[in-house]
C-alpha cells in the first residue's frame, strides 16, 4: 500500500481558532487522549492540561515585578561547575 492510499481520521476537537478559516492562525484544540494542543503558525505542541497548568503557574509565580518576564539569572558556567 502507497502513502497516498492511507488516510488518516482527524479525531482531534477544536475549541478555538483565532481567525476562522486560517489553519496557520493560533488555535487551541483537545485530542483523542483528552490532551491539550495550541497551535502557533503550525507549529503544535501537545500536552496534557496539567502540565500546560504547571507552566503557566511557573511562569505567573517566577515573574519580574519589574517587566512581568522570568528572568534567567544562572550562568551556564554555573551550572556547569555544580555537574562537574
Amino acid at each position: 500500500m502507497r502513502k497516498t492510499e492511507l488516510a488518516y481520521k482527524n479525531t482531534d476537537k477544536n475549541i478555538w481558532r483565532k481567525f476562522e478559516g486560517d489553519y496557520y492562525s493560533p488555535s487551541i484544540h483537545v485530542t483523542q487522549n483528552n490532551n491539550i494542543g495550541i497551535n502557533i503558525g503550525g507549529h503544535v505542541i501537545v500536552k496534557p492540561i496539567e502540565d500546560w497548568f504547571h507552566l503557566a503557574y511557573e511562569k505567573e509565580i517566577n515573574k519580574c515585578d519589574h517587566c512581568g518576564y522570568k528572568h534567567i539569572v544562572t550562568s551556564i558556567k554555573e551550572i556547569w561547575g555544580k555537574l562537574n
